[in-house]
Order: structure tokens, then C-alpha cells, then sequence
């Protein structure tokens, strides 16, 4: 398979706009030389990308899979270049930070914002991720550093705490749980909760505790 940055631009280009003439446009090629570009793929490729027609094109399966890869290839070649470009600038070092979405709402920006105007040297790239899917990450190496919550974590990974998060619990006026101050965690397991997805730190994970 040999095709290279121009045909992966091109057929994003096609796939986006339906047409063959208007991706051929959108990265200034002919339109002889974008035909022959997307019939080189289908030939390194050994399948057809692209059903035509008079109104444009559709993506076959095989044209939807390419689109994805495309996407990830030329995403990842753009921050190739900011990478390279931030330290021809004068950064000496770049971070990926992974933070679940309480991390990146309520506790990361003022913490980044002080450490980035002490460090202007550091690029931070920051990701919001699920806690499982960060633990992953900093265990494969895939990243540098994560905000998470804790459960999620192995024990392989080294973790220090960074800030607690305070729950509040709403009910009823009618519920025998309304007028309390304070109130154990053990003590609401055996209630109903509207809840977040599964795989969120926050979500109860008792069998009693159903999202409703």
C-alpha cells in the first residue's frame, strides 16, 4: 500500500462533501488529479471506497473504515506539527495530561493556569477521558499524567491525592431524609438515584443504588 498525505486529505475531503468535484476543490486539485488520486486508493487498497452516482458519492463500508483512519492520521500529523513548532519556539517539554470530567471542571484550571504562568516552557495538552480508560493509559505509558479518581486506579500506578470532592444529597421535602445536615453514605444505599453513566466516578456502584 503506498499512498501518502495529499490522498488521505483528499478522500476526508470527498467523504465530507459527497463529491468528488467539491473535495477535489477544497484541497486545490484538478479534478482529473483527485479522480486518479481516489482510483490509486481503491487499487492500493483492493476495494472500492466510494459508490458514485449522478447527485455524488457515498462511502462503502470499506470507505467509512478508511474515513476513520484518515481522520486519526491526519489529526495526529496536525499535532505533530504544534509539537514541533512549540519547541522551535522555545518549549522545552510537552505533557499529556488525562482528567475525568470533575478534574477538568472544578479542579484542574486554576491549578494549570498557575503552574503554565510559573512553567511557560511546558505545553500541557489535557484530554478529558474516563477514569478507567485513564488508568489504562498511564499504565500503557499512552500518557504522562491523570487526574482520576481513585477507585479506578491499580496498584501499579503511582497516584497522590490532589483534591477531595464534597457530595451533596437532594431529596424530597416529603422524604424522611429532608431537614438532615449530614448524612452517611451507608445510610441512602438502600434508596433509588438518578445517576450518571456506569463508568463515571460518581456513579453508585451498590446493587440497591439503581440510576433511575
Amino acid at each position: 500500500m503506498r499512498f501518502d498525505l495529499v490522498d488521505l486529505q483528499l478522500f476526508i475531503a470527498v467523504a465530507e462533501t459527497r463529491s468528488i468535484t467539491n473535495g477535489a476543490s477544497r484541497v486545490h486539485l484538478a479534478l482529473a488529479s483527485a479522480s486518479e488520486r481516489i482510483k490509486g486508493l481503491e487499487a492500493a487498497l483492493g476495494v472500492s471506497l466510494l459508490k458514485r452516482g449522478r447527485r455524488g458519492v457515498e462511502l462503502t463500508a470499506a470507505g467509512e473504515s478508511l474515513l476513520d483512519h484518515a481522520r486519526i492520521v491526519i489529526h495526529n500529523v496536525e499535532a505533530l506539527r504544534g509539537d514541533l513548532a512549540a519547541y522551535a519556539s522555545g518549549v522545552r517539554a510537552s505533557v499529556l495530561l488525562l482528567a475525568n470530567t470533575s478534574g477538568l471542571s472544578e479542579h484542574l484550571p486554576r491549578a494549570l493556569a498557575a503552574f503554565l504562568r510559573e512553567h511557560p516552557d511546558i505545553n500541557v495538552d489535557v484530554e478529558e477521558r474516563e477514569s478507567a480508560d485513564i488508568a489504562a493509559a498511564i499504565a500503557t505509558g499512552a500518557a504522562d499524567l491523570g487526574f482520576a479518581a481513585e477507585h479506578a486506579l491499580p496498584e501499579s500506578v503511582e497516584r497522590f491525592l490532589f483534591s477531595e470532592d464534597r457530595l451533596t444529597l437532594v431529596a424530597s421535602r416529603r422524604s424522611d431524609l429532608a431537614g438532615r445536615r449530614q448524612i452517611d453514605f451507608q445510610d441512602v444505599t438502600g434508596y433509588d438515584f438518578v445517576g450518571l453513566t456506569a463508568s463515571t466516578a460518581l456513579q453508585p456502584t451498590s446493587p440497591s443504588m439503581r440510576p433511575g
